[in-house]
């Protein structure tokens, strides 16, 4: 079966400055903070805790956001060919 990412899902915090950053936690069994991503939006539910303790602590706006442009810039092959977009 071929599995295709449609779009990918991000909570995101609106800086006072109009930036946007997008949110890490901690995930369980993950020592590394990770952005919360995710291409299936059910996930995204489970990271919603995070995100609402961001806006807490932080002030921030925090959106859930989904991204469905899909622009290549880059593609590794497994034998070292590399392909950049003009981009």
């Amino acid at each position: 079966m071929v599995s295709r990412i449609p779009r990918l899902f991000a909570w995101v915090a609106e800086e006072g400055d109009g930036g946007e950053s997008v949110i890490l936690g901690l995930l369980p069994d993950v020592a590394t903070p990770m952005p919360l991503i995710s291409a299936d939006l059910e996930q995204m539910e489970a990271y919603r805790a995070y995100a609402t303790t961001v806006a807490t602590r932080s002030g921030c706006t925090v959106r859930l956001k989904a991204f469905a442009v899909t622009t290549i810039l880059e593609t590794i092959w497994p034998r070292a060919r590399v392909y950049r977009s003009s981009i």
